[in-house]
């Protein structure tokens, strides 16, 4: 029986036209989430022909194949499956005609502490009957029954009052709380208006370069509209974040990456900027534009490679208890 599950439906930044009436309604109620670092996975119960159910799993973009699971994901998949092979059959039943979106921890930006931080972390639930995502209220008892934690609810409070506790970019950096899984400030926050079914995301500026510099200069200094366009819109952030994504697909960690990272930025950049773009005054010649995202890509890319060379080597000398960078 083929998978048919539902893909998460994506979070646009704050502020973006996708999210604009988030916050219209002064009494809509506003769950303030803590954002985590790591990877897309979503769950649903599926009974086939005998009335036999099962779980049945995702990445963000992927069908996750029983026997053909990769390492990323089988820690999260074989912890659900363990905990569901326990649940009674009118457990098992409540869990019907619902998808379960978790974040798949492991490691991305964040060191998270490992010895506290579960498998996965629930965050979200749709409703395939009902055709929306469910309330915080109606979600928990869910994710209790599979004993999926849920992810750290910030503050449930009015529009109105959200609005006031982030009036601008430095009151919205300094709301950020401390993560529940490391002992620094977490990656980002969501806010999520259940009536209207809108969410929005906002991204701490230590992990989101908009303005850092690209090609030896800053957006002010490109010599065309589209390495202007490129150092706008295709920051570190954004590509690092879509490595990791390729490499949780189970895409080896190489220059072939080559063949989908580009594509896979350029289409991002579109999906949540295109109404943006369309209003720029500029003159947008598409193939330079293509050309420009994989130069920058493959220098992001590279870049990761080193670090990533460079983290294994100094992990593996202090398991053999060397100081980093001594030669024995």
């Amino acid at each position: 029986m083929a998978h048919n599950i539902k893909t998460y439906d994506k979070i646009f930044s704050l502020g973006n036209v996708e999210n604009a009436d988030i916050f219209r309604d002064e009494n809509d109620i506003i769950v303030i989430e803590e954002k985590v670092d790591g990877a897309c996975m979503r769950i649903k119960l599926q009974v086939d022909e005998n009335k036999e159910s099962k779980l049945i799993f995702g990445s963000r973009t992927q069908n996750l194949v029983e026997g053909q699971i990769n390492k990323n994901f089988k820690r999260s998949v074989d912890f659900v499956n363990s905990n569901f092979v326990q649940l009674s059959t009118v457990e098992k039943e409540i869990l019907e005609g619902y998808v379960f979106f978790c974040e798949n921890m492991i490691k991305h930006t964040m060191s998270y502490n490992w010895d506290i931080t579960p498998p996965l972390i629930g965050y979200d639930v749709y409703s395939e009957k009902e055709f929306r995502y469910l309330n915080v209220d109606e979600i928990k008892p869910l994710f209790e029954i599979l004993k999926i934690e849920f992810i750290p609810v910030i503050k449930s409070c009015s529009a109105k009052e959200c609005l006031e506790l982030i009036k601008n970019v430095e009151e919205l950096e300094a709301f950020v709380p401390t993560s529940k899984y490391v002992t620094m400030k977490a990656e980002g926050i969501v806010f999520k208006n259940n009536s209207k079914q809108i969410m929005a995301k906002f991204v701490r500026k230590e992990f989101k370069e908009k303005n850092s510099e690209v090609f030896g200069g800053t957006k002010k200094k490109a010599p065309n509209d589209e390495e202007w366009m490129t150092v706008v819109y295709s920051n570190n952030y954004k590509i690092e974040k879509m490595i990791l994504k390729l490499l949780d697909e189970g895409e080896p960690l190489s220059l072939e990456l080559m063949h989908k990272l580009p594509v896979r930025v350029f289409t991002d950049i579109f999906e949540e900027n295109w109404r943006e773009i369309i209003k720029l005054d500029k003159t947008i010649n598409f193939r330079r534009f293509k050309s420009s995202v994989s130069k920058r890509c493959i220098e992001v890319l590279n870049r990761f490679m080193i670090n990533r060379i460079q983290n294994e080597r100094i992990q593996n000398e202090k398991s053999l208890g060397q100081s980093p960078g001594v030669q024995s």
